[in-house]
């Protein structure tokens, strides 16, 4: 890369930044009730949007008119878009017996799941979950045109696609840092609050980082990534809370944050290796 498109690289990557950080970190001090959530609803509603108004924005102030990740490419295969939905709610009971043998000691299903007709409950309240990602799909595409959409693609002209991935999961995380200090995410009451927090956030948006860019890469797309996302945030902990719930994580849950941080996109990275490992293979005998 010549050196003025190198620096303008630059310029376009910090005004993004300048954009997205500023109003999350002044709403997020300015409204934060200190136990991790936020008075005003209108901070609330709005906080993940900021990515993605950086995006246009800084689009329009240095005249970027790269590939909005938006369309996809034609004949993307629907299987993406399938594991997008899916592979977080799959995730959530594999974590629950994890985090019960991290936290409880043991591996047990929660008490309250015994009760009759709970499986039904279970059931219709994830089903509900999942409806409710189609009109919120708007909170988690504002977060992944930002990140996925924007940045990664931005830091990938500057380093390599890996590094890029990490610097992006660290940004993100940092992002985080204004409601992780007030609680959010972790709680209050581990080890090193609120640094150990921060610290986790980052360990586990680099993770997470990795089938999100690979959702966008493989569709041309941040589709996706802001369903895989939403049904993350929105419905992974859904089959956890058979297993355990918060009050049980007590003071592990900063440990109980990063593993749920972190697993989905440790398994989702191995699934990825070994599926283009196969697809390397089946190329080369063809």
């Amino acid at each position: 890369m010549k050196n003025d498109a190198k620096s303008l690289t630059v310029k376009r990557i910090i005004l993004f930044l300048v954009l997205s950080f500023v109003p999350v970190y002044i709403l997020g001090i300015v409204f934060s009730d200190k136990q991790g959530g936020l008075t005003s609803s209108f901070a609330g509603y709005t906080v993940m949007f900021y990515p993605m108004i950086a995006n246009i924005l800084t689009r329009l102030v240095t005249h970027d008119k790269e590939d909005l990740l938006l369309a996809g490419r034609r004949g993307t295969k629907k299987k993406y878009y399938l594991f997008a939905a899916i592979f977080p709610v799959v995730c959530g009971f594999i974590l629950g017996p994890v985090l019960s043998l991290i936290c409880k000691g043991g591996i047990s299903l929660d008490p309250s799941v015994k009760e009759t007709g709970t499986a039904k409950v279970f059931i219709g309240t994830l089903l509900m979950q999942l409806g409710l990602c189609v009109p919120m799909l708007i909170n988690g595409f504002g977060e992944e045109f930002g990140w996925r959409g924007y940045l990664t693609p931005k830091l990938e002209k500057l380093m390599p696609t890996a590094p890029a991935v990490a610097v992006t999961g660290v940004i993100w995380a940092v992002w985080h840092a204004p409601l992780i200090w007030y609680g959010y995410d972790f709680g209050r009451d581990y080890p090193g609050f609120p640094y150990v927090g921060i610290l986790f956030m980052c360990i586990g948006c680099v993770f997470a980082s990795v089938p999100l860019t690979y959702l966008t890469k493989k569709t041309g797309s941040v589709l996706p990534a802001a369903i895989f996302h939403i049904v993350l945030d929105n419905c992974m902990t859904l089959p956890i809370g058979l297993f355990i719930n918060a009050e049980q994580m007590g003071k592990y849950s900063h440990i109980a944050g990063l593993v749920i941080l972190s697993v989905p996109g440790i398994i989702a990275g191995v699934m990825i290796l070994i599926a283009e490992k196969r697809s390397k293979k089946a190329a080369q005998a063809a």
